[in-house]
């Protein structure tokens, strides 16, 4: 995989040895961040990076959010606290930044909502916005332009250990890794090592199969979620099926309910927060 010069991966530890968020950092004349991982990764890991590229916190002007989660953007305070940065995020996710400039006492006019289509030109590269809604209302993937290479957060998910991680929708997931399998990719980075590679960096042929692994991963949870239903006695709570999927991180399962009542393979009995569901 050719990854632009300028471009720097960090592994922002998270959660379990081994386990980290990516922050990809272009060096240019000024300094921009793809993500600005968790509180903690600033002084763990973005700014030692920067000393041993003998680079200045100071020099980070533009923060560029894959998604507004807290394991990829609650690193902004503790940057602005060095930097005077722009932060952009896809304007469905706006309001959250804006929550975390009014808890943290940041001036929230740094804030610039982006879109699907957006060209940004910084550090001396042109990086598109490629909105890919699914694991959030407003994720995005950053595509450098010359390199086609693809800054994907957790747009691509892969399959296995808690995969995928849905807390939007499962439908929007589906329909933007079609849009994103008929993209000319050279290459990725992605924001979390991810089954079944692990690694975040992937080549174009990688990136392939994460993708069709990612498209297996949410029509097995389907179709077993569809089978749990369909062998159950009765209809079945949120907290039913947590209880026979232990596997399946919770926020992944009202989503996938609604698509199977979307397409009309189950039914949903009474409203939020008392609902139940069953099988055709």
């Amino acid at each position: 995989m050719s990854v632009p010069l300028s471009f720097r991966h960090i592994r922002c530890p998270f959660q379990q040895p081994g386990y980290f968020t990516s922050v990809v950092v272009i060096l240019g004349d000024s300094i921009t961040l793809i993500d600005a991982g968790l509180t903690s990764s600033p002084r763990e890991a973005i700014f030692p990076f920067l000393a041993e590229c003998h680079r200045s916190p100071e020099e980070i002007e533009n923060v560029i959010l894959t998604h507004a989660h807290g394991d990829h953007f609650e690193g902004i305070p503790s940057i602005l606290e060095h930097a005077n940065a722009s932060i952009y995020v896809h304007e469905l996710e706006t309001h959250r930044v804006i929550d975390l400039a009014t808890r943290c006492n940041f001036d929230s006019s740094r804030i610039q909502s982006i879109t699907h289509g957006d060209i940004l030109s910084l550090s001396e590269r042109q990086l598109e916005i490629f909105h890919c809604p699914g694991h959030s209302a407003g994720s995005v993937c950053v595509i450098d332009h010359e390199s086609q290479v693809y800054v994907t957060g957790d747009s691509i998910q892969g399959r296995g250990i808690d995969r995928p991680l849905l807390f939007y929708s499962s439908i929007a997931y589906v329909n933007s890794l079609d849009r994103l399998s008929r993209r000319p990719i050279s290459g990725a980075i992605v924001g979390h090592p991810f089954p079944p590679r692990m690694q975040p960096l992937l080549d174009g042929a990688a990136v392939q199969e994460l993708l069709k692994v990612s498209f297996d991963a949410v029509n097995t949870l389907k179709n077993r979620m569809e089978q749990v239903l369909t062998n159950a006695k009765r209809p079945l709570s949120l907290d039913d099926l947590g209880r026979l999927m232990p596997d399946v991180r919770p926020p992944s399962i009202p989503t996938i309910l609604t698509e199977l009542v979307t397409h009309g393979k189950i039914r949903q009995l009474g409203h939020d927060p008392e609902c139940l569901w069953f099988a055709n």
